[in-house]
């Protein structure tokens, strides 16, 4: 099975809350593939800079670190995310995250917006840990 990291997830494992360590631990011992979306790391970078006021030498220690949790996907299907995108009430960055995944595998996200995204199944970490 394929996993997809969104951003919210990304974000608990920076502040250290919530059940994300477990999360991390399940995703590196027993998934197939982890893959995290380069739309996932730019949107972590925005909100290290700007919501959580990290350094520049913070940002990227952690995104260092966010890529051993899996592998980066830097392709995407523009059209098919802005089709989407005109078609459902979701944020671009979602149909982005969906145009990478090519309805295929399931996307670790608290965002229920993704539920409303056609193929994508959505789990939240507790789903996958307990």
């Amino acid at each position: 099975m394929r996993y997809y990291v969104d951003t919210n997830i990304l974000a608990r494992l920076y502040e250290g809350v919530g059940e994300t360590k477990s999360l991390v631990n399940f995703l590196r011992q027993g998934v197939d593939e982890v893959l995290i979306p380069a739309v996932v790391v730019e949107e972590m970078v925005w909100l290290m800079s700007r919501f959580y006021k990290s350094s520049k030498k913070e940002i990227i220690e952690f995104q260092r670190s966010v890529t051993t949790l899996g592998e980066i996907v830097y392709e995407y299907n523009m059209e098919d995310a802005l089709n989407l995108f005109e078609k459902v009430k979701a944020k671009f960055n979602d149909c982005v995250i969906w145009s990478v995944m090519g309805g295929d595998g399931v996307v670790v996200s608290y965002d229920k917006e993704f539920d409303k995204l056609p193929g994508i199944k959505r789990v939240e970490p507790r789903d996958l840990i307990n």
